[in-house]
């Protein structure tokens, strides 16, 4: 049996395009996950004392995570994102922003998969940024990593 091309599944992210609150990101760090969604957890399960699992609907947020290159363009606008949504000296510089939620979107351009090519997020805030530059013990800074919380996915 021979194997060919039409037997190999591209999964490169190569090419692809994340947007998140009107900033596009192109500037990956390789040290960390560039784009990471953790698992959601969508339903909590027990089991009653005559041995009848129960269920309940268990509502959360999506939470993604964008890792980018220090001191790149995409950190700048992120970090500025950052600083607006940060309290500071008892004052909230985006104390406006809170009333508007975030969108995020994820455009696959790898043309030969088969799944959903796009994934839009909104109901979004930031959650959490780098308060400064980190580096590793061989004197390389590390990736900045991004998270926001997002409501809805389509």
């Amino acid at each position: 049996m021979s194997v060919s091309s039409s037997h190999l599944i591209d999964v490169s992210f190569a090419g692809s395009t994340v947007r998140v609150a009107g900033i596009t990101i192109e500037d990956f760090m390789d040290d960390a996950n560039p784009v990471e969604f953790q698992d959601v957890e969508v339903s909590s399960v027990g089991v009653n004392c005559n041995g009848v699992i129960i269920r309940n609907a268990k509502p959360n947020v999506i939470m993604m995570s964008v890792t980018v290159i220090p001191g790149s363009n995409s950190d700048g606008k992120l970090y500025s994102l950052w600083k607006q949504y940060r309290v500071q000296n008892g004052s909230n510089k985006a104390a406006g922003q809170w009333s508007e939620s975030l969108k995020a979107s994820i455009s696959l351009a790898n043309g030969k998969m088969r799944a959903n090519k796009s994934y839009n997020f909104a109901g979004g805030t930031m959650v959490s940024g780098p308060g400064g530059p980190s580096s590793n013990g061989e004197g390389k800074m590390q990736g900045r990593t991004y998270t926001f919380a997002f409501a809805v996915v389509n």
